[in-house]
C-alpha cells in the first residue's frame, strides 16, 4: 500500500468521526446542477481538486470531481449499464469500493463541509449512501421538455428517449428524497429569486456555509438556450414534474 493510500485511509477514519457535511447535488443531466453546485461552492463549501471544466454545451464549467466521475461510470459500467442506460442493479467490487473511499476522504480531506454533483449519483447513490456518513440532499430539476430539447441538440437524442430519461432520473431523486428527513428542491425555471431563496435556505440549513450574495450573480438565465416550456406529451412524465413543482413550492 503506498503512502497516498494510508493517508487516504487515515483521512476517511477522521472523516467519520468528525461526521463531516456533504451537501449531495442530484439532478438529471442538462438540468441547472453545475451551476447550483458552483452556487454552493461560492457560498463556503469545499468542491475538491481536478474539477471538469467547460465546454460548449457548459460554458461556465461542469464542476464535477474527475475521479468521483470516474468512479461512477466504473460503477454503471460493472453494472452492464451508462448514464444514458441505467441498470436495473447495481455491482460493486471491493476495489472500487476501497476507491469510493479514498474519494470521500479527499473531498473532506480540509475538514469542511463539501459540495457533490455528478447526475450519475442518482443512479449510483444506493452504493455511496453507506459510506457516507452526513449528507444533505439537494434536488434541482428543469422543465422536461427543456432537458430533452438540450439532449437533443447535445447527443442526437430523439425528444422521446430524453423524456423516458428525465423521468428515470426523477422518479429515482424522489425514491432517494422519501428515505430522507430533509431535502431542499430547486426548480432551475422558477428564476433567480426562487433560486436565491433556496441558496439562502440552504445555507441556514447546512452548517458551514454562508449565504454569499455575489453567489447569485452565477446564475446567468442567457445560458439556457434549450428553454421549452411546452404540454408534456407523456402523461407519467407530465405527473412527476408536477410532483417535483409542489415539493419545490414549500419550504
Amino acid at each position: 500500500m503506498d503512502n497516498l493510500a494510508i493517508k487516504d485511509g487515515i483521512n476517511y477514519l477522521n472523516y467519520l468521526v468528525k461526521r463531516g457535511n456533504t451537501i449531495l447535488i442530484l439532478g438529471m443531466h442538462r438540468s441547472g446542477t453545475s451551476c447550483i453546485t458552483k452556487m454552493v461552492g461560492m457560498s463556503g463549501a469545499h468542491m475538491g481538486e481536478n474539477m471538469i471544466g467547460g465546454n460548449k454545451w457548459n460554458k461556465k464549467g461542469f464542476w464535477e470531481h474527475t475521479w468521483g466521475w470516474k468512479i461512477n461510470k466504473n460503477i454503471l459500467e460493472n453494472s452492464n449499464g451508462s448514464w444514458e442506460n441505467p441498470p436495473s442493479s447495481l455491482q460493486v467490487s471491493w476495489r472500487i469500493r476501497i476507491r469510493m473511499r479514498r474519494f470521500i476522504a479527499r473531498l473532506h480531506a480540509d475538514g469542511r463541509t463539501a459540495v457533490w454533483k455528478d447526475p450519475r449519483n442518482v443512479l449510483t447513490f444506493p452504493m455511496w449512501r453507506p459510506l457516507v456518513s452526513r449528507y444533505f440532499p439537494v434536488i434541482v430539476f428543469r422543465h422536461p421538455m427543456s432537458v430533452a430539447r438540450s439532449l437533443e441538440r447535445r447527443n442526437n437524442f430523439k425528444i422521446e428517449k430524453g423524456l423516458g430519461l428525465w423521468n428515470e432520473y426523477n422518479k429515482r431523486i424522489l425514491d432517494i428524497a422519501d428515505q430522507e428527513d430533509e431535502a431542499l428542491f430547486v426548480n432551475f425555471d422558477g428564476g433567480v429569486n426562487h433560486i436565491r431563496s433556496r441558496i439562502r435556505q440552504l445555507s441556514k440549513m447546512v452548517k458551514g456555509l454562508q449565504f454569499n450574495t455575489e453567489a447569485v450573480g452565477f446564475y446567468d438565465e442567457d445560458l439556457r438556450t434549450s428553454d421549452n416550456c411546452t404540454q408534456i406529451p407523456i402523461e407519467d412524465v407530465h405527473n412527476t414534474y408536477t410532483e417535483l413543482i409542489e415539493r419545490s413550492s414549500k419550504l
